[in-house]
């Protein structure tokens, strides 16, 4: 029944909405365990979603890198976490009565979390339109990696390679990386009961939820006041989501809610508002957001825990409350990441090496080539871009003069800055200043709405002008640019839904094969990657291996996967694209689809030639003799 509603749309926002609600009681719930309750902390319910994504990355990628097979453990997380969100929502009734709300607050509260569901839903428009079962919203093909490596997370301990399927036998190659993307598409894949690759929406959505509401929590936490939220909110919850989403950066995303909730615990401890309490939920965060991306979150965290500096503190005070704070964050974090610790500093080190070596790395490409030689100059549309960017460089540096006292979050926005410059100018790695600029760019957010609140309210008092009609019409103009983009990237992104569920074709190719031997041969790149997933329970001999299992050092792991009889092999299945076909002897077409073809045997010899690479398969009716040409793997692109 699940599974038909995630290829409704009607449905799909139903099931959303459902989610959506349900991510919010069981961080509320170790929220309020922890004196953090809606009674003592006013954001608490928008801090929710945030954490109950921080709890599940401990837990399944905790798994994941104590070599647990997730598929074993879903069950009891989604228990726990129904019984946490009970605990969240009986905790937040207990003290209603103690909460005086006025009818203008609720409606302000209403309103907030409308502006989270509206900034989730509309960077994936197309989820609306398709369904969630169809993921669209990128232009890459990197959903595929997660996916695979979900799968593989699912079904095997860690460690455990060769002899697998295609599928598992990729995603056992990602076993000493990132995971907690993974995990989480495992997570909800296992709790639905469907495929990783039918949840990618869901799970972009509910970060991208918890994003927004963790930038409300943050924001109301400092500015003390809804419309100073909103603005911040809107600046920051849609523009770098959209970008991370287009491009399937999954754990990067994940990181993205973590920061600034972090940022408004510290502000608490700060303040000394139950520093033991603000200490633990912070370490949690600090734990997911280790596990979820390492690298970045370095820096991120720093930036983050730099606004336990309180404006008009004693710098005494300030440096007490952190060392306590210090004391309870170390040991519990440590707790929390010790299955995946030493793997994890490996990775880190790895990744560090990558991003300044010379050569190629990851990230590099024609856009990087673009941008470094200066030919985007030239467009018509950069003066406009410009005059965005000076502006918005003004509007941080007012931020910086008038919060100059808040230093912890003033040092860390230079350090960033420094970060982001060194590798433009320095590294010359554009990717690198895009992952270091979005992660932290809700402390770039930060400094710009202060600069524009403290901007408009100084001239205000000394020229006597109200500017109160600036703040809707920003907010209506801000709210219009968000549904203009999201109606113009639907349209762009309708091609890739439709190319989505011709992949999809291989679903109802398993279903028909069965566990009948086949030679998959597809040499259209997402296509191939696709059919690999969708047929994963079929045993297949793949000709040619394309993409990122095509690659000449990944090769010699592919080919450790289950090996197959050929002399077994019944079906063939194809392009259907004559222009990319394989040529096919010895065999009938009996199915063809929008984007495979399916061949059977006839019984006599059968041929395969795909790019420089041939099967041949002499089986006579004893079954004697049965030979088989290798192919040649570097000649293919």
């Amino acid at each position: 029944m699940i599974h038909s509603f995630l290829f409704q749309p009607a449905l799909s926002v139903l099931l959303s909405l459902t989610a959506f609600s349900l991510i919010v009681w069981p961080g509320y719930a170790v929220l309020h365990l922890l004196g953090l309750g809606r009674h003592r902390w006013e954001s608490s319910a928008f801090a929710g979603p945030a954490v109950t994504l921080a709890l599940w990355v401990i837990i399944m990628s905790g798994a994941a890198w104590a070599a647990i097979p997730l598929q074993r453990l879903s069950t009891l997380v989604w228990i726990a976490t129904f019984l946490l969100a009970m605990l969240g929502i009986v905790l937040r009734l207990s003290v209603k009565r103690q909460i005086s709300t006025e009818i203008h607050q609720k409606r302000r509260h209403a309103f907030c979390w409308f502006v989270a569901f509206v900034l989730a839903a509309a960077a994936m428009p197309s989820t609306f339109h398709y369904g969630l079962g169809i993921y669209a919203s990128s232009i890459c093909q990197d959903a595929w990696n997660y996916i695979a490596a979900a799968d593989y997370f699912s079904h095997f301990a860690r460690g455990v390679e060769g002899g697998l399927s295609p599928l598992d036998q990729y995603g056992s190659l990602l076993m000493n990386g990132r995971n907690a993307s993974s995990a989480l598409l495992s997570l909800l894949a296992n709790g639905l009961g469907t495929s990783a690759a039918e949840v990618i929406s869901l799970y972009c959505l509910l970060v991208l939820f918890a994003n927004c509401s963790a930038l409300i929590a943050f924001a109301v936490t400092v500015f003390g006041e809804f419309r100073s939220a909103v603005w911040f909110t809107l600046f920051a919850g849609f523009g770098v989501p959209l970008l991370v989403v287009t491009y399937a950066n999954f754990d990067q995303m994940l990181l993205l809610p973590l920061l600034p909730l972090v940022a408004a615990l510290a502000v608490k401890a700060g303040r000394g508002e139950n520093v033991a309490g603000s200490a633990a939920a912070i370490a949690i965060l600090f734990a997911a957001s280790i596990l979820a991306y390492v690298e970045m979150a370095v820096f991120g965290l720093l930036a983050a825990a730099s606004f336990i500096v309180i404006p008009g503190q004693n710098l005494r005070l300030v440096l007490l409350r952190a060392t306590r704070g210090l004391c309870i964050v170390t040991p519990v974090t440590a707790a929390l990441t010790w299955p995946g610790a030493v793997s994890l500093l490996s990775f880190l080190k790895l990744q560090y090496s990558i991003g300044t070596q010379a050569g190629v790395r990851p990230g590099d490409g024609n856009l990087a080539n673009w941008l470094m030689r200066g030919e985007f100059l030239h467009h018509s549309w950069v003066g406009a871009l410009l005059i965005f960017v000076l502006a918005l460089a003004v509007l941080v540096a007012l931020g910086v003069w008038f919060e100059q006292k808040r230093w912890g979050a003033v040092l860390a926005l230079f350090g960033v800055t420094g970060l982001v410059l060194y590798f433009l100018l320095v590294e010359k790695y554009l990717y690198g200043v895009y992952k270091i600029a979005s992660v932290n760019f809700w402390i770039f957010s930060f400094f710009t709405v202060a600069g524009a609140r403290a901007g408009l309210g100084f001239a205000s008092r000394r020229y006597s002008i109200s500017f109160q009609p600036i703040f809707p019409a920003a907010a209506i103009f801000a709210t219009l640019s968000i549904i203009a983009t999201s109606a113009l990237l639907e349209t762009k992104l309708r091609t890739n839904a439709l190319n989505q569920k011709g992949y999809r074709e291989a679903v109802a190719l398993a279903a028909l094969i069965g566990t009948t031997p086949t030679v998959l041969s597809v040499r259209e790149e997402a296509a191939n990657q696709w059919a690999v997933f969708y047929l994963a329970s079929v045993p297949l001999y793949i000709d040619p291996y394309r993409s990122t299992m095509g690659q000449p050092e990944v090769l010699p792991f592919m080919k450790r996967a289950k090996a197959i009889d050929l002399a077994s092999v019944k079906f063939i299945i194809t392009d259907h694209d004559t222009a990319l076909r394989s040529t096919v002897t010895g065999a009938n077409l009996i199915w063809d689809g929008r984007t495979y073809s399916l061949w059977s045997r006839d019984g006599g010899n059968w041929t395969v030639t795909a790019n420089g690479g041939t099967y041949n398969d002499a089986v006579h009716l004893n079954g004697l003799a049965s030979t088989v040409a290798t192919p040649n793997y570097l000649s293919k692109k």
